[in-house]
């Protein structure tokens, strides 16, 4: 289990009282059929298809499989089997629009993308473009396939492009790392490859159209997820206050040893777990466990927003009795890069489930748990 040493401070239950809720997504054919079946319906049941994501896909299920339940359970693709190809196809044409209106900004280079006559929401969106382009090379650096000009064309041209749409918060840092994890469910489904065999060649064996395919689905998608996050990329990001606020205080209920030690330290819980919230865990943990925690995320109606918090006071908790040994240095050193780097599905499977027990616990707290509360209560 991944709760702290000793007497077990959260207080959870066993494992034989979480595991109908949290079955391993292991290897585990039955699971495999069900959630195959289960995206096939020509009507989706979604709370089924929920339920089932929420457990995660099993690792050794067909790739195509996770990409299914993914679109599907972010409304990108819509429950009538009749729909989905059209609405699919529409979409997918929305997109190549938007990328043959932004066609000249995309063929300037660096240097020209700071025009003396642009206007002054020219000059922001050249500054995010400027940005992006810095940002994409440095994005999961460690897989091949990122470091293929063709991949990193179309990263550039998605973010671009929501920042464009979205001008409330435009493009930050850390919206690259979200929008990874799409990209790789789509090329491992397109290839049949799981991404860690996948070399910066392999995306040679998809045609311009099949790589659009992939760069709009993507799209949608992340752009489903930043809707209902988008509070944390906006000036002051309230969004992500929020949640640091939220983790602050279930920490205190929950290992008051921890919380006062980091109190001591003069720990400031935003220098420590802002970089959870705006990348959703995606800096922390290797890829595959990332995949697995955002099965159960997409799975939760609120699972960006409100579910990560608990996620993130499980992770803290369970490195407590390390914690507790260091001071203000050692500490934000050992969070810069936390040792998750052996992490199996395994580890997540157990995070997951202490955080189903927080939320179970703090879900219906007294109102200063309760996230309105929180607005404007920024540090």
């Amino acid at each position: 289990m991944l709760t702290r040493s000793g007497a077990g401070s959260l207080g959870f239950p066993s494992d034989s009282e979480v595991s109908g809720k949290l079955p391993s997504s292991g290897s585990n054919p039955a699971r495999i059929s069900k959630l195959r079946h289960a995206t096939m319906r020509d009507q989706v049941d979604l709370d089924e298809l929920n339920r089932l994501l929420w457990s995660g896909c099993p690792f050794d299920s067909d790739f195509d499989v996770r990409v299914r339940a993914w679109e599907l359970a972010l409304g990108y693709v819509p429950p009538r089997k009749e729909r989905q190809n059209s609405a699919v196809e529409r979409k997918r044409r929305e997109y190549r629009v938007l990328t043959r209106e932004f066609a000249d900004v995309f063929a300037l280079s660096t240097d020209d993308l700071q025009p003396v006559s642009a206007t002054a929401a020219q000059q922001q969106q050249y500054a995010s473009l400027r940005q992006i382009r810095v940002d994409i090379p440095r994005t999961f650096s460690e897989l091949n396939i990122f470091a293929s000009e063709r991949i990193q064309r179309m990263m550039e041209r998605i973010l671009y492009i929501w920042a464009v749409r979205n001008p409330a918060s435009g493009y930050v840092q850390g919206i690259n790392d979200l929008l990874t994890p799409f990209i790789v469910i789509l090329l491992q489904a397109k290839l049949d490859l799981p991404i860690k065999d996948i070399d910066v060649d392999d995306e040679n064996r998809l045609d311009d159209v099949q790589l659009m395919e992939v760069e709009a689905d993507a799209y949608w998608m992340l752009s489903r997820v930043l809707s209902d996050i988008q509070d944390h990329y906006t000036f002051g990001q309230p969004g992500i206050q929020r949640l640091i606020l939220m983790l602050k205080d279930i920490v205190k209920r929950v290992d008051d040893k921890l919380a006062d030690h980091l109190e001591d330290e003069m720990i400031d819980y935003l220098q420590i777990a802002f970089r959870w919230f705006n990348c959703l865990m995606l800096r922390e943990l290797p890829l595959q466990c990332t995949l697995r925690l955002w099965d159960t995320c997409i799975a939760e109606s609120d699972g960006f927003s409100t579910y990560m918090v608990y996620i993130c006071a499980a992770f803290l908790v369970h490195w407590g009795p390390q914690l507790e040994g260091m001071d203000f240095s050692g500490i934000m050193l050992f969070f810069q890069k936390a040792p998750t780097s052996q992490w199996t599905e395994a580890d997540i499977e157990t995070l997951l489930a202490e955080a189903f027990v927080l939320k179970s616990l703090f879900d219906n707290a007294p109102s200063h748990l309760r996230n309105q509360d929180f607005v404007g209560n920024g540090t």
